[in-house]
């Protein structure tokens, strides 16, 4: 899972180094407010937010979570 996410922040930089704008919303953890941070140089940004979730398999994991919007705009 790991190589997955560092290969979508690759192509994230790679967009960004293009000149496209770009965002993209993940899960809000240290593993991937780090990738990204490496980025902030470059003029990206994260943002946290709250997201509803209705549906998982735990009951638990249903409600009010934090994600990170990623954007480079």
């Amino acid at each position: 899972m790991d190589k997955e996410q560092v290969e979508l922040r690759n192509t994230f930089a790679e967009l960004n180094d293009r000149g496209c704008y770009v965002m993209l919303s993940n899960s809000d953890t240290p593993f991937i407010n780090n990738i990204y941070s490496e980025l902030k140089n470059k003029g990206v940004k994260i943002t946290k937010i709250v997201a509803g979730r209705a549906i998982n398999s735990k009951g638990s994991g249903r409600g009010k979570i934090t994600e990170v919007l990623v954007t480079n705009y």
